[in-house]
């Protein structure tokens, strides 16, 4: 059987609720395709599909991924990427494209475009560049001020067999502990 893989940044559950809260919620149009609360996340890249056989090697040969540190990323506010998806984005000192420029260079891939980190809140199921501009326009000024700290990269699964994606993570590549990250700097603003 084949999976469909991905690499993703897992965003903690509270966060992942007031993304919902203050945006996804708030997303009134029937042409969007809202993402569920529970699989809103960081996509680092997209591996396609492979044999189940295979994962094991996959995970074998992204070992070396575990040798970035720890580090943090901030939520800011919303964007759009053309005229059919939504956004959330996310900031961080540089290191998430490091870790894909990483994955491309152990996996012999190419970067297909500049990387964005972002966490993907809605799709529009056609044309929606109007109403993605009225989004815009309406939630331009609210930003979430949320730090996180990212201490794995996960190679998640998808199944698009049901009328929503399901995601399960299948394998966790722990990230190289950090000093840099103190435990009275992991809350908020």
């Amino acid at each position: 059987m084949n999976l469909r893989l991905f690499l993703a940044i897992e965003i903690p559950e509270q966060l992942k609720h007031e993304i919902f809260e203050k945006f996804s919620k708030k997303i009134s149009s029937n042409n969007a395709k809202i993402v569920p609360q529970k699989n809103i996340h960081f996509t680092l890249k997209f591996l396609g599909h492979l044999p189940e056989e295979k994962v094991q090697e996959l995970v074998e040969s992204l070992k070396e991924i575990e040798k970035f540190h720890e580090f943090k990323v901030k939520l800011e506010g919303i964007g759009s990427f053309g005229k059919n998806v939504l956004w959330i984005e996310g900031k961080d000192k540089k290191e998430s494209g490091k870790i894909v420029e990483k994955i491309n260079q152990l996996l012999s891939l190419e970067q297909e475009k500049a990387f964005s980190l972002h966490a993907t809140i809605a799709r529009m199921k056609k044309n929606g560049r109007k109403e993605i501009m009225e989004l815009l326009q309406k939630f331009g000024k609210t930003k979430l001020n949320e730090k996180f700290l990212v201490e794995e990269i996960a190679l998640m699964k998808s199944d698009l067999s049901k009328e929503k994606p399901e995601y399960a993570k299948i394998h966790s590549f722990k990230l190289s502990s950090s000093d840099t990250f103190s435990s009275n700097d992991s809350g908020s603003k």
